[in-house]
């Protein structure tokens, strides 16, 4: 059992474009971090990265490696092209997968994230995908590729208003994540 745990990679993905700004990107920051520290604490490797016209330095975390100020202070307010970053990630991922291990990538952003179903696809077929998306303003505006996801979860805004709700949201989403 040891064995099939070193061999876990969780790959963890956080929209840091200029729509991630005020409560959501401190939430997403937050939740990211704890899911990380929770998947460590499975054995898990975990490798952290931001998002948004590119994919940004690649954090591999340990117990003892957090990076925490970098993570912490990294800008929220570039441009957003998801289609070029999710492709760079199929890339990453190619490599990554030839080390014959299973892979689970989550990826936190806003409902409004635009990414290329293909892309999905082609993510699913090297990883297990899951989605977090944070505080839709308009719900008509469903991703198209939601369904083809492995995994997701909404957020809205009015479960973090309220200290109680926004503990026991937080707490959900590191359960049903990690």
């Amino acid at each position: 059992r040891e064995e099939q745990q070193e061999g876990r990679l969780f790959y963890l993905l956080v929209d840091s474009s200029a729509s991630m700004r005020g409560r959501r990107g401190v939430f997403a920051r937050g939740v990211a971090l704890g899911l990380a520290k929770r998947l460590l604490l499975q054995g898990y490797e975990v490798l952290f990265r931001y998002f948004d016209a590119q994919l940004h330095r690649l954090f591999a975390l340990h117990e003892r490696s957090w990076h925490l100020p970098a993570i912490l202070s990294f800008p929220s307010d570039g441009p957003r092209d998801y289609g070029r970053c999710f492709r760079e990630l199929v890339g990453h991922l190619g490599a990554l997968a030839s080390r014959e291990r299973p892979i689970e990538v989550a990826f936190i952003t806003h409902y409004e994230c635009a990414i290329p179903p293909d892309l999905v696809e082609q993510i699913r077929q090297k990883a297990r995908l899951t989605g977090l998306f944070l505080f839709p303003t308009r719900v008509d505006l469903e991703p198209g590729y939601l369904q083809l996801l492995d995994r997701y979860r909404i957020i809205a805004e009015k479960d973090l208003l309220e200290g109680d709700s926004r503990v026991r949201s937080a707490r959900s989403v590191l359960l049903g994540l990690a």
